[in-house]
């Protein structure tokens, strides 16, 4: 909705204000746009990368915590919370991924301001559609990234 009736989303850094921009005509939104099930399918890919990180922890952690619960039995409820982490995020990308096709192409977001609440700069560029801002990767895979 882009009447006055809704003028608390449209302040600066509202993430809720791209909403707005579904409602309008092509062509009247002067904001850049992208369709929702572009911003659904970047959304996707960025919840499958957090889920094969956590599987790939859980992969290497796993069998040191079932050790260890030998001495501290609660290490178990621990390990069985990451892996609960592991499933949910994967089926939350599976649940996009069939939910992206669905959204159809007339329904278009400016994803920038709700991309401008993330503090990964490289998230927040992809998931902004910023992709010309990316840095490029500093660490090659297998590589240990320090803070």
């Amino acid at each position: 909705m882009t009447d006055a009736a809704t003028p608390s989303r449209a302040r600066e850094g509202d993430p809720t204000a791209a909403i707005e921009s579904c409602s309008c005509p092509p062509g009247l939104d002067p904001k850049p746009t992208v369709p929702l099930r572009d911003v659904l399918d970047r959304v996707a890919r960025e919840l499958a990368h957090l889920a094969d990180l956590l599987a790939r922890f859980e992969t290497e952690v796993g069998p040191r915590m079932l050790e260890a619960a030998e001495r501290d039995p609660r290490l178990v409820w621990h390990l069985q919370g990451l892996d609960q982490i592991v499933q949910r995020a994967t089926g939350l990308v599976a649940f996009l991924a069939a939910l992206a096709p669905t959204a159809g192409g007339r329904c278009r977001l400016d994803p920038g301001p709700a991309a401008g609440v993330v503090t990964l700069a490289d998230m927040a560029a992809r998931l902004g559609f910023r992709d010309d801002e990316i840095p490029p990767a500093v660490v090659d895979e297998g590589d240990c990234e320090l803070l």
